[in-house]
């Protein structure tokens, strides 16, 4: 009676044994698909924003840059020079306010004034290492467009930093340009990435680069106002203004060549003649059939630098006209006004800083002083503030004042207010030089990088899990054939099945 109620109970037990390793695959699967739906749900939470933000952040993708003149209105009532280019713009390079513009923001084909974007990036990463020895390499070599404008460079010839700069910027050398783009960033798409990521910062918003040099490409533009950004940026550059003041140099013979190449610029504001402009800090020129004639210049008197901008002009000669008769202008009808928070009427702010209110900070602009029209004086201005109710530390401030001519009713530009930099580093207790305000362009990037680390984890654990499966069913078919492969056992008889579930001492007894 034992031996059948043990019996009874081993079989169960095998039972429950079977049911619970089913139960177990059964869990382990539900685990899985429970598993891969939160994996699911997770890409799906980071996909979704980055597909519904560029709908809400396209308008703000564009970095703060105060407008500086809102209408092509001269501001001056004197009667305007004669230009023949296409499009123009005057800008103080000083504080960015605009004095003159003609189509600012229609796209044109640069050409070679591309070139002072690639000499401020090159001077920017190299300014403490121009002697260092750059060798041209057959793919830079390569890039360069039929009919461009070279020094004959061959591959394995090695010069300078510097060497390939003058030929760069006083000979327009196409190769030259490309050579430095490569050994900047390792290859000339790194160094083309470069440009238009500094184009962005620098508020050139309507401007695509496609190669260092301005060759000609239908996805290579830029407009008046975004090269007057650039000039402005660059002469910030340290060794940028002196290079521009070369007028001449002589490359001695190279690993290459055995006879020596003379650079001379083209600029003839720059040179001693008839056309020679009195405080001229220099430029460059550009040409091609698609581009025409182009030319970017820097001019210094009375306090302040201009930078002149013309595109598209039909000749060489207009060009360098254009720019002399702009610059003349406005020289000779803006006058220098000094600013000051005072002046401007600007209040205090709060700060904030790690969620708590730390205290007041004047306000005062960033601007030391502005051009004003001829006949404008400071107690015609009008002044206008769109300020933030307080500044975060660490979150990017924005705020400006526009000042209009009371008399005619003209908006002469803005300026951007900041709070005063040295009361707000004694408020804080720390240095700003380092701040770091969070840029709102590098979200759209987090969240597709976070989506592709999302997309990696779930494939990893789908495919891993589905490797574990594998696994287990491999092992399975291989015991289903083992098993298969074994004899197979008769099964015993009722009185078998008794005897061998008895104790083994009634066993014993019947042995005896």
């Amino acid at each position: 009676m034992f031996a059948h109620a043990r019996a009874a109970f081993a079989r169960r037990l095998l039972a429950r044994r079977r049911a619970g390793r089913k139960g177990g695959d059964a869990r382990e699967g539900r685990l899985c698909r429970a598993a891969q739906r939160r994996a699911a749900a997770l890409l799906l939470t980071v996909l979704l924003p980055g597909l519904l933000l560029p709908a809400y952040a396209a308008q703000d993708s564009e970095p703060f840059v105060p407008p500086i003149a809102v209408s092509e209105e001269p501001l001056s009532n004197a009667e305007l020079p004669e230009v023949e280019a296409s499009a123009y713009l005057v800008m103080d390079a000083d504080s960015g306010q605009v004095l003159l513009q003609k189509e600012p923001d229609t796209r044109h084909f640069p050409a070679s004034v591309t070139k002072i974007m690639t000499a401020g990036l090159v001077l920017e990463a190299c300014g403490g290492r121009l002697s260092e020895p750059v060798t041209a390499s057959e793919a830079a070599l390569a890039a360069v467009g039929e009919g461009s404008t070279m020094i004959s460079l061959r591959p394995g010839e090695t010069l300078t930093v510097e060497q390939l700069l003058y030929a760069t910027v006083l000979q327009s050398a196409n190769d030259a340009a490309n050579v430095l783009g490569e050994y900047v960033d390792g290859d000339l798409a790194a160094f083309v990435r470069r440009m238009n990521e500094t184009a962005g910062s620098l508020g050139m918003t309507h401007t695509h680069f496609e190669n260092p040099s301005g060759y000609h490409a239908d996805g290579h533009y830029t407009t008046a106002r975004d090269l007057a950004r650039a000039m402005r940026w660059a002469l910030t550059v340290p060794g940028f203004p002196e290079l521009l003041q070369i007028e001449e140099y002589t490359l001695p013979p190279t690993n290459q060549t055995a006879y020596p190449r003379r650079f001379q610029t083209d600029n003839r504001l720059l040179l001693a003649g008839e056309q020679h402009y009195d405080g001229i800090l220099g430029g460059k020129s550009g040409w091609t059939p698609e581009a025409r004639y182009t030319m970017i210049e820097a001019a210094r008197r009375n306090g302040h630098t201009l930078i002149a901008v013309v595109l598209d002009c039909p000749t060489a000669a207009h060009r360098y006209a254009d720019c002399a008769a702009l610059l003349d202008y406005c020289f000779a009808h803006f006058l220098s006004c000094e600013l000051s928070g005072a002046a401007l009427q600007l209040p205090e702010i709060q700060v904030w800083s790690g969620g708590e209110q730390k205290g007041m900070v004047q306000l005062v602009t960033a601007a030391a002083s502005i051009l004003l029209p001829e006949g404008c004086t400071p107690d015609d201005l009008r002044i206008e503030t769109e300020i933030p109710h307080w500044y975060v530390y660490g979150v990017e401030f924005e705020a400006a004042a526009m000042l209009t001519d009371a008399r005619t009713g003209r908006e002469i530009c803005s300026v951007a207010i900041e709070p005063e930099p040295e009361a707000l580093q004694r408020l804080l207790g720390r240095s700003l030089s380092n701040r770091r305000p969070w840029d709102s362009r590098k979200l759209p990037g987090l969240v597709l990088g976070a989506a592709i680390l999302a997309v990696l984890a779930f494939f990893t654990s789908y495919y891993a899990r589905r490797a574990e499966r594998m696994r287990r069913n491999a092992t399975r078919r291989s015991l289903f054939r083992l098993r298969s492969t074994l004899p197979v056992r008769e099964a015993p008889d009722a009185q078998e099945q008794i005897d061998a579930h008895e104790e083994p001492d009634a066993q014993a007894d019947k042995i005896k």
